[in-house]
């Protein structure tokens, strides 16, 4: 009987110890949860902080939109894929020809800063003919998987 009593201690200790488990990881699990609850406002946000490899299909296509609202004419090009070694985030690189006036030209530098892109310039040449000008730009588009 002796035996019996102590097995049956032993048993109400292990359970015991698995109860503080599961009370340890249910007060995790809650805390995770309220965790969540706080930046929920943000998630949209941060998903799409920067662009997936799907979404880098548009990028050519938005950036004549923005380069068709400054009243610039342009063409755009991808060149190579990478990995940052740096971030983690991949890009790709791009290659840019705009042409319109000075301030036209700005202004869409300036909306392509503020677009949905992280786009970083590499180089960045302005040239004159006549009223008319043209920038070329290299760099990349960053973009997560």
């Amino acid at each position: 009987m002796r035996l019996d009593i102590l097995d049956k201690v032993n048993s109400v200790e292990n359970i015991r110890k698995e109860m503080n488990s599961y009370s340890r990881v249910a007060e995790e699990l809650n805390l995770l949860r309220s965790d969540i609850d706080k930046i929920k406002p943000y998630l949209f946000e941060l998903n799409n902080a920067v662009q997936t490899k799907d979404q880098l299909v548009n990028f050519n296509k938005d950036i004549k939109i923005i380069a068709n609202q400054n009243q610039v004419s342009v063409v755009s090009n991808f060149s190579d894929e990478k990995e940052s070694v740096k971030s983690g985030l991949k890009e790709i690189g791009v290659s840019v020809n705009a042409n319109g006036g000075l301030e036209n030209l700005i202004n869409f530098l300036k909306a392509l800063e503020k677009s949905n892109y992280s786009v970083k310039l590499n180089t960045l040449d302005f040239s004159q003919s006549d009223k008319e000008y043209k920038a070329v730009f290299n760099g990349e588009v960053f973009y997560s998987e």
